[in-house]
């Protein structure tokens, strides 16, 4: 799915830049955006039917995975703490690598700081509406949704 993912964005970048300097009315490279269309089409349905065969069998082992959130998922903090202070980033970087051994469990309370929202599973929609809202004129305008958000 990770690959696919960027298979479809290079067919929409053909998709956008095939039509992007043409004159206005019918072109005949527009026939290239065919393939395309058909690709990404295609492509997709594979990988939905994918997802309905893989998905339903999966199953997360809470305790596995927090047994796995070891001491060194904090090293990027410590070392941004450093930095903070004035310690250049290369140095902060290495000396956050030899510190990770100081606890040998994340705290829960460190863990829930990285339950914010638009990570998976915790998509504030609201939100993500309320900050489009300002720009809902100028996509309707260039010819985007017609349903502001």
């Amino acid at each position: 799915a990770r690959a696919v993912y960027h298979r479809l964005t290079a067919e929409m970048h053909v998709l956008a830049s095939v039509p992007a300097n043409l004159p206005s009315g019918y072109h005949r490279d527009l026939q290239l955006t065919k393939a395309a269309v058909m690709q990404s089409v295609l492509t997709t349905a594979d990988l939905i039917e994918a997802f309905k065969n893989v998905l339903p069998g999966i199953e997360f082992d809470r305790d596995r995975m927090r047994q796995a959130c070891g001491p060194e998922l904090l090293a990027t903090g410590r070392a941004m703490e450093m930095v903070r202070d004035g310690t250049p980033f290369r140095e902060a970087y290495r000396a956050a690598a030899k510190m990770s051994g100081l606890h040998e469990q994340v705290p829960d309370d460190v863990l829930k700081t990285y339950l914010v929202d638009g990570y998976p599973g915790r998509a504030d929609v609201a939100a993500i509406r309320k900050r489009r809202r300002p720009l809902d004129k100028w996509i309707q305008e260039a010819g985007g949704s017609d349903t502001p958000g």
